[in-house]
Formats: C-alpha cells, structure tokens, sequence
C-alpha cells in the first residue's frame, strides 16, 4: 500500500518513482519502513524462486551462508516507524478498506474508476475505452 496516496500496487518501487517521483530509498526512509521489498506477495515469492534456481550455480555461497545472522542484523536495526507509517499499518491491518482514488478519475466509457499516474486529467481508463468511445461518437 502506497503510503502517499493510499492505493494498493503490485510493484510499489515502481509506483512511488512514477507517480511520486520519490526514490525507494528516500520513500522507507520517509515512512520508517525497514529494507523490505516493495513488492506484492505473489511477486515476492516468484522473484524467490528465480533467485534459488540461480543459488544452484553458487554452492560456496549457499555452504556459507547464515540465515539467523542474517536475521539478528535485520532485526538490530530498529528503524521507528513515521506516523504516517504506523497509520497505514494500522489501516491496512484492520481489515479490507475501500480503495481510494483521485477525484474525477471515472472511465466516460466503462464506468470504471483508476489511478491517474500523469499530470494532465485523463478522461478514459485505457486506450481502448477511448477508441470504443470515439467510435461510439462517430456513428
């Protein structure tokens, strides 16, 4: 969930910088979130698994590694939560919310409400919502 506008995204690294133009770094740093990734579940656990399948190929580092050192230097690190942070984490924990959007941000074709990620108004969700319309108009 985006700390800054409050909708939720698959990949929130790459919405923060496009939408926010805010780094990932500067965007943890602001909502005193850990050094997690950004990233929906499924997709974690995807890029988990590409990343084991390529551990085959570095047996040393794999002999050698400690999970629970790993672990005990994450947890040292104790960042504070903002209260912009613990806010969202207390929003998102407390069950399904409506999403919310930018104002005017309705589909004139589908009805259907999205994020506006440019600068200038959209009227239209997607391109093909603005062909049918534009079709729809000239006959």
């Amino acid at each position: 969930m985006c700390h800054e506008c409050g909708n939720r995204y698959r990949y929130l690294g790459l919405h923060v910088w496009k939408a926010h133009r805010i780094r990932t770094e500067d965007y943890r740093a602001k909502h005193g979130l850990r050094r997690t990734g950004l990233v929906a579940e499924d997709l974690r656990q995807l890029m988990a698994a590409n990343a084991a399948r390529t551990m085959d190929d570095r047996p040393l580092f794999v002999a050698r590694r400690s999970v629970e050192a790993a672990k005990q230097a994450f947890l040292a690190l104790e960042v504070p939560h903002s209260p912009a942070g613990k806010e969202a984490l207390r929003t998102a924990l407390a069950g399904p919310r409506p999403r919310k959007f930018h104002s005017g941000n309705t589909c004139e074709e589908c009805g259907a409400t999205f994020c506006n990620l440019q600068r200038r108004q959209r009227r239209f969700c997607t391109r093909s919502c603005a062909n049918t319309h534009n079709r729809r108009q000239r006959a």
